[in-house]
């Protein structure tokens, strides 16, 4: 039964993204929809583009044969972050966004930090965008192999290929129209099913007793090593493309601050849904499969639970996977492609190049996530390589003096320690954000006190970018130009 439904479901909402290709007609609508999104579009695209397979298949895995309710930091992290994006980086990124035509993180980098720096931030966003996207076939095969009884690799390139097909032709509108439907069926599709596991496990009183000591407590594999995850999980968030796009796309700062936090509330919550139905199934199956065990669980319940969670789960890929890779096409083609390879390129040849790069990512992704086996463990290292990223932007701002070569040391040196750490499985037991800090931060702080400028060249540009806004006639986040006039005749002084 739970195929009858599938099919459908995933037919007609792919199909809400496939119809948006019409509108799609120039960049700026493949990239930002064109922007102009209000607070409920917001909403549906923050909560369902981040809840993806890692937050409901990966998290319930997780919850059940591992670390219990510990499951729901990643989730935590990436509210909390989303949060603190808007309000800590939602201005800048508006400003440089309408002054510099600035559309990925990488541009927005550039800005303040050049054009090198960029590259290390391409590479950077790059990476850990095509890694989270090679996750959502892994997260939908668990699921669809053994429901329509297709060999794993089979549903595994068929997956790959439709999220391909959605992300190239539906561009952020088609997603964002998808992403309502699948924000709705798979928070109150989840929520069903943990209730419904808790109280078929015998109750919490119940469960507690059978499952390990500690598993209800979201700080069962210790403090230290979850608030790793949460500091990760956060500070990847503040260079997150996805809120970028969302902070770009939105009709205003306001719109984007109440639309994330809404979403940012749904994601609290929601994050506990497959959690407990991880733990529960210690009970209800306990030699299932943990990759597939929140549909197996769900399916014992009843018929129809089993088809509403099934649904739910595609949801939450389907709204995430195409997302990630429209992300990793947008970044290499503006920062890429445009910006060194044809930088006289047309608009319609922008367009070509961001299908093709995603064409080609989106099948090394695929046969490269072929390969994993922890899903959870594979996103929280991941989100740790770009957290130096964020790191140095949040210090930049606020200490004026940074400058291009200190910045791009210490994210080139941070984020490298950083990858090597996450492939080479964390040495010593040792997540990849503790040494990428330690040497990030080091290298920043180092080199910005031997600078000799106290406003350094990058936020000088940043400086005449606020100034420009605040006296354009869009403008939609508060300047201080009275400040903002000041400190540029205090750096343009030292220049003399």
């Amino acid at each position: 039964m739970e195929a009858i439904i599938m099919v459908p479901y995933i037919a007609v909402t792919s199909l809400i993204a496939l119809l948006a290709s019409r509108q799609n007609k120039t960049s700026g609508d493949l990239f930002l929809g064109a922007a102009g999104f209000g607070v409920t579009a917001i909403v549906a695209m923050t909560f369902s583009e981040t809840i993806g397979g890692t937050g409901t298949v990966g998290d319930c895995a997780e919850a059940m044969s591992g670390i219990g309710m510990a499951a729901v930091w990643s989730s935590w992290g990436i509210a909390a972050g989303c949060i603190l994006f808007v309000w800590a980086f939602g201005r800048f990124y508006r400003i440089v966004g309408k002054q510099r035509g600035v559309r990925s993180v990488a541009g927005a980098y550039e800005v303040l930090f050049g054009r090198r720096t960029k590259v290390v931030v391409l590479v950077i966003v790059a990476l850990v965008y095509a890694c989270m996207f090679a996750l959502q076939p892994v997260a939908a095969t668990a699921l669809l192999a053994p429901m329509f009884g297709v060999d794993r690799t089979v549903m595994f390139v068929v997956v790959g290929a439709l999220f391909i097909l959605i992300a190239c032709m539906g561009g952020l509108k088609g997603l964002a129209r998808m992403n309502r439907v699948h924000a709705f069926v798979m928070w109150f599709g989840l929520l069903l099913v943990a209730v419904l596991s808790v109280r078929a496990a015998g109750g919490f009183e119940h469960v507690a007793a059978v499952v390990p000591e500690g598993y209800f407590s979201p700080f069962y594999p210790g403090l230290a090593t979850v608030a790793i995850w949460f500091v990760g999980a956060v500070l990847s968030q503040m260079n997150s493309a996805i809120m970028t796009t969302i902070t770009l796309s939105a009709g205003s700062i306001k719109a984007a601050r109440k639309g994330v936090l809404a979403a940012a509330v749904l994601i609290f919550a929601f994050a506990c849904f497959p959690a407990l139905t991880g733990i529960s199934a210690l009970v209800l199956a306990p030699g299932a499969d943990p990759q597939s065990v929140l549909y197996a669980v769900s399916s014992s319940l009843n018929p129809w639970v089993g088809g509403l969670c099934s649904i739910a789960i595609v949801a939450a890929i389907f709204s995430t996977g195409p997302t990630l890779l429209l992300i990793v096409g947008t970044t290499i083609t503006e920062d890429l492609y445009r910006s060194f390879v044809n930088k006289q390129a047309s608009d319609r040849q922008v367009m070509v190049a961001a299908r093709v790069v995603m064409v080609a990512i989106g099948i090394v992704a695929v046969v490269l996530g072929s390969q994993t086996t922890s899903i959870f463990s594979q996103l929280i290292s991941i989100f740790q390589i770009r957290s130096i990223v964020s790191v140095i932007l949040i210090v930049a701002l606020a200490w004026r003096r940074v400058s291009d070569r200190a910045a791009f040391w210490s994210m080139l040196l941070g984020g490298g320690i950083a990858a090597v750490w996450h492939f080479t499985g964390a040495p010593f037991d040792v997540q990849p954000l503790l040494p990428a800090l330690a040497v990030g931060l080091v290298v920043l702080v180092a080199m910005t006190i031997a600078s000799k400028e106290r406003i350094s060249a990058g936020y000088l540009d940043y400086l005449y970018c606020q100034r420009d806004y605040a006296l354009s006639s869009e403008t939609d986040a508060r300047v201080d130009l009275e400040k903002v006039n000041a400190l540029i005749v205090r750096a343009e002084r030292e220049r003399q």
